[in-house]
């Protein structure tokens, strides 16, 4: 792919196959909201069960039973740290979100219900933790912590989640030329969905890396996280329109 074609895969098609499959974008959004709000009341009736949706090792003393200013010193940490060691934390941030919406992709291939319950789980995990947060008052704290990179991150992750729905919807339906047929166009789509995602985890590594672990205010990490909310809207919902792929 030269540049020429890059540019208009990224402006033209990628958009237009996110429009084509947007029912199955709409159900991994649906899950990954609900499992956001089950996590996050489950943890509330129940503190104790908090680490059956995070794990020890993700908390990092994060937890519903740690100190505000401990859980406020977590989303301070970093902010001291030199810029090449930011630049190798985003190159880490990239490769490991790249590799979980890859993964959810992968998954599909066992009829789209590992790829859910994947999507499920790292919900889970986000609603778990907001409780934390949320319950020692540090509510706009976690957001602005979270949302700058968070609206990207979790929307590459539901478009490989999306494509990985796609992969097992073509093995439970075969269409009249047959399951194999199926899956063979279905994918073709599928994969080019999860190439376009690179490009996001990109972005949001970036932002996570370096721009999280700055000292912004909160009201310029909201202003930035309303950015990429809108220019996302803008352009899956009109690049590409009226144009052939």
């Amino acid at each position: 792919m030269d540049g020429s074609q890059g540019i208009r895969f990224f402006m033209v098609e990628f958009p237009q196959l996110f429009r084509k499959y947007i029912l199955y974008f709409c159900i991994t959004f649906l899950v990954l909201i609900s499992s956001i709000f089950i996590s996050y009341m489950a943890v509330q009736k129940k503190p104790e069960i908090y680490s059956t949706f995070v794990a020890p090792q993700i908390s990092q003393g994060r937890t519903p039973y740690s100190s505000k200013e401990e859980l406020k010193r977590t989303l301070e940490e970093g902010r001291k740290s030199k810029m090449d060691a930011l630049g190798f934390f985003a190159t880490y941030l990239f490769t490991h979100n790249t590799w979980v919406g890859f993964l959810t992709f992968a998954l599909g291939v066992f009829f789209g219900l590992t790829t859910l319950y994947l999507l499920f789980q790292n919900g889970a995990m986000l609603g778990a933790m907001s409780y934390a947060f949320h319950t020692k008052g540090l509510a706009l704290d976690w957001w602005a912590w979270i949302l700058p990179h968070g609206i990207t991150e979790f929307l590459a992750i539901l478009i490989c989640s999306t494509a990985g729905l796609i992969l097992g919807h073509a093995l439970i339906q075969s269409g009249p030329y047959g399951r194999m047929y199926e899956l063979k166009e279905k994918g073709k789509d599928a994969g080019k969905l999860v190439m376009g995602t690179i490009l996001l985890f990109l972005i949001a590594g970036l932002i996570e890396g370096f721009f999280r672990q700055s000292h912004a205010p909160k009201e310029v990490r909201y202003l930035l996280a309303l950015a990429t909310f809108v220019w996302w809207v803008y352009y899956f919902g009109y690049c590409g329109r009226g144009l052939s792929q």
